[in-house]
């Protein structure tokens, strides 16, 4: 059993047949990055226990974001395309599909991963309704030890 289950409340995790539809389509969805661009800056990080998908775009241009999520039936709107156009050195956005994207304007250091990172965990799991708190504590640490290791 993987550690952060022990500190999910069994009602919040969906039933079974959610988990293996979107076990599918993160599985297709990493051969096919895997395919088109073995030497992209452009990468997806799997949760193994959260429907979320974490894409990293690290010194792309938005032109080179917004033609590689369209390839995932996504469309970039108005409002998060200009949080992306937005000065600084990187941005989360939670997508419409369950996704979040971290983009990084230049190579990052390791503290702005975690920064960035941290974002990304809040936005899923406040959307899973967990909500910060010493009960939730080690799942937030966790995610984002998962999460940057496999950015970093």
């Amino acid at each position: 059993m993987h550690p952060l289950r022990l500190f999910l409340p069994l009602w919040r995790v969906p039933p079974l047949g959610s988990w293996l539809s979107f076990q599918n389509h993160i599985n297709s969805l990493s051969k096919f990055m895997k395919k088109t661009n073995k030497n992209s800056n452009i990468k997806i990080v799997k949760l193994e226990l959260f429907p979320y998908d974490i894409m990293v775009a690290t010194e792309c241009t938005v032109e080179q974001i917004k033609d590689r999520i369209i390839k995932f039936g996504i469309k970039l709107d108005a409002k998060r395309e200009g949080y992306l156009r937005k000065s600084g050195l990187a941005h989360t956005i939670q997508m419409p599909n369950r996704a979040v994207l971290i983009y990084f304007v230049n190579k990052p250091s390791p503290g702005l991963v975690a920064h960035e990172v941290f974002h990304a965990v809040w936005m899923i799991l406040a959307t899973m309704g967990v909500e910060p708190s010493v009960e939730s504590e080690e799942v937030y640490a966790y995610m984002i030890e998962y999460i940057t290791n496999q950015i970093i």
